[in-house]
């Protein structure tokens, strides 16, 4: 059975939907979103990838606040498959 397999770049779009997720939910006072004094660039991005995602599968991703600094802050992210019941 041949199986689609999710484009590696793709992670980085989940990622950033979860991004604004977390912050559009947040107790901030601020939402960066349409805030146009206010903008938080990507520094760095980097992905590793231990299994292949299918498409269509349903995930959990999960986002943490690693760091936080005077002029940035870290976020990691992970994702597993989600068990099917």
């Amino acid at each position: 059975m041949l199986r689609e397999f999710l484009y590696f770049a793709k992670i980085f779009d989940l990622a950033h939907s979860v991004y604004e997720e977390f912050i559009l939910e947040s107790d901030l006072e601020l939402n960066v979103f349409e805030n146009e004094n206010f903008i938080v660039p990507l520094i760095s991005t980097s992905a590793d990838f231990y299994n292949p995602i299918v498409l269509h599968e349903n995930l959990d991703v999960q986002l943490k606040v690693s760091e936080i600094g005077t002029t940035s802050f870290h976020l990691s992210f992970s994702s597993s498959i989600r068990a099917k019941y």
